[in-house]
Protein backbone atom coordinates (compact mmCIF):
# COMPACT_ATOMS: atom_id res chain seq x y z
CA UNK A 1 0.00 0.00 0.00
CA UNK A 2 1.13 3.55 -1.12
CA UNK A 3 1.87 5.86 1.99
CA UNK A 4 0.52 9.40 1.57
CA UNK A 5 2.40 12.17 3.47
CA UNK A 6 0.31 15.65 3.31
CA UNK A 7 1.47 18.02 6.19
CA UNK A 8 1.47 16.06 9.42
CA UNK A 9 -0.85 13.63 8.08
CA UNK A 10 -0.23 10.19 6.37
CA UNK A 11 -2.70 7.52 5.17
CA UNK A 12 -1.88 4.35 5.84
CA UNK A 13 -3.89 0.76 6.34
CA UNK A 14 -5.50 -0.23 9.44
CA UNK A 15 -4.93 -2.88 11.38
CA UNK A 16 -7.64 -3.65 13.10
CA UNK A 17 -11.10 -1.99 13.10
CA UNK A 18 -11.28 1.59 13.44
CA UNK A 19 -14.97 2.45 12.78
CA UNK A 20 -16.09 5.00 15.32
CA UNK A 21 -12.85 5.76 17.07
CA UNK A 22 -12.04 9.01 15.23
CA UNK A 23 -10.13 11.71 17.64
CA UNK A 24 -8.78 8.48 19.27
CA UNK A 25 -5.04 7.81 20.18
CA UNK A 26 -3.73 5.30 17.77
CA UNK A 27 0.16 3.45 17.04
CA UNK A 28 1.47 1.47 14.35
CA UNK A 29 1.50 -2.24 14.86
CA UNK A 30 4.43 -4.58 14.04
CA UNK A 31 3.30 -5.24 10.64
CA UNK A 32 3.03 -0.29 10.05
CA UNK A 33 -0.59 -0.53 10.06
CA UNK A 34 -2.56 1.77 12.39
CA UNK A 35 -4.34 0.51 15.39
CA UNK A 36 -5.52 1.66 18.54
CA UNK A 37 -2.81 2.64 21.15
CA UNK A 38 -2.87 1.44 24.39
CA UNK A 39 -2.04 2.74 27.61
CA UNK A 40 0.61 6.04 26.95
CA UNK A 41 1.32 4.27 23.62
CA UNK A 42 -0.37 7.04 21.34
CA UNK A 43 1.91 8.44 17.97
CA UNK A 44 -0.69 10.05 16.36
CA UNK A 45 -4.39 11.26 16.17
CA UNK A 46 -6.83 9.09 14.02
CA UNK A 47 -8.78 11.85 11.82
CA UNK A 48 -10.82 9.27 9.38
CA UNK A 49 -11.97 6.12 10.74
CA UNK A 50 -12.12 2.64 8.90
CA UNK A 51 -12.82 -1.15 9.08
CA UNK A 52 -8.89 -3.44 9.46
CA UNK A 53 -7.52 -3.40 5.98
CA UNK A 54 -9.14 -0.29 4.43
CA UNK A 55 -7.15 3.22 4.37
CA UNK A 56 -7.06 5.69 7.33
CA UNK A 57 -5.67 9.03 7.81
CA UNK A 58 -3.83 9.89 10.85
CA UNK A 59 -2.37 12.79 11.78
CA UNK A 60 1.20 12.92 13.83
CA UNK A 61 1.86 16.78 13.95
CA UNK A 62 0.25 19.91 14.35
CA UNK A 63 -3.18 20.67 16.31
CA UNK A 64 -6.67 18.90 16.32
CA UNK A 65 -8.45 17.18 18.81
CA UNK A 66 -8.88 14.25 20.68
CA UNK A 67 -11.54 11.88 23.11
CA UNK A 68 -11.27 12.39 26.20
CA UNK A 69 -11.06 9.65 28.42
CA UNK A 70 -11.87 11.45 31.89
CA UNK A 71 -12.29 15.42 32.68
CA UNK A 72 -8.79 16.96 31.72
CA UNK A 73 -7.44 20.30 32.68
CA UNK A 74 -6.32 23.21 29.93
CA UNK A 75 -2.65 23.14 29.36
CA UNK A 76 -1.62 20.04 30.94
CA UNK A 77 0.01 17.29 29.27
CA UNK A 78 -1.63 13.85 27.71
CA UNK A 79 -1.14 10.83 26.39
CA UNK A 80 -3.64 7.75 25.81
CA UNK A 81 -5.34 5.20 28.25
CA UNK A 82 -6.02 1.95 27.83
CA UNK A 83 -8.86 2.63 25.50
CA UNK A 84 -7.13 5.01 22.92
CA UNK A 85 -8.85 8.07 25.04
CA UNK A 86 -7.07 11.45 26.31
CA UNK A 87 -5.55 11.37 29.98
CA UNK A 88 -3.36 13.08 31.71
CA UNK A 89 0.28 11.65 31.90
CA UNK A 90 1.65 10.20 34.80
CA UNK A 91 4.82 11.92 36.37
CA UNK A 92 8.14 10.85 35.29
CA UNK A 93 9.75 9.55 38.85
CA UNK A 94 13.10 8.25 39.63
CA UNK A 95 14.09 4.52 41.04
CA UNK A 96 16.65 5.72 42.98
CA UNK A 97 17.94 2.04 43.55
CA UNK A 98 17.56 0.69 40.17
CA UNK A 99 17.83 4.27 37.81
CA UNK A 100 14.54 3.09 36.10
CA UNK A 101 12.54 6.28 35.00
CA UNK A 102 8.90 5.72 34.89
CA UNK A 103 5.81 8.02 33.80
CA UNK A 104 3.74 8.20 30.40
CA UNK A 105 5.68 9.93 27.62
CA UNK A 106 4.18 13.47 26.65
CA UNK A 107 2.41 13.10 23.32
CA UNK A 108 -0.07 16.28 23.34
CA UNK A 109 -0.82 19.43 25.19
CA UNK A 110 -4.38 20.30 26.11
CA UNK A 111 -5.54 23.36 24.83
CA UNK A 112 -9.23 23.32 26.43
CA UNK A 113 -10.35 21.35 29.64
CA UNK A 114 -12.80 18.69 29.10
CA UNK A 115 -15.30 18.44 32.21
CA UNK A 116 -16.16 14.50 31.22
CA UNK A 117 -15.06 11.14 29.62
CA UNK A 118 -15.88 11.59 25.62
CA UNK A 119 -15.82 15.17 25.20
CA UNK A 120 -13.45 16.32 22.13
CA UNK A 121 -10.26 18.52 23.44
CA UNK A 122 -8.40 20.60 21.22
CA UNK A 123 -4.49 19.38 21.50
CA UNK A 124 -1.31 20.52 20.10
CA UNK A 125 0.83 17.21 19.28
CA UNK A 126 4.05 18.03 21.21
CA UNK A 127 5.85 14.37 20.68
CA UNK A 128 7.71 15.08 24.21
CA UNK A 129 9.53 13.19 26.31
CA UNK A 130 8.72 12.16 29.72
CA UNK A 131 6.33 14.24 31.77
Amino acid sequence: MAVEYVGGRIVKKAGADLTGKKYYGVKLDAQGDVVLAGAGEAIAILLEEGAAGKSVTIQYLGGTKMVAGAAIAAGVFGNTDANGKLVVCTEAVADTGTGAITGTKAFVLTLEAATAAGQLVPVAIVQGGLQ
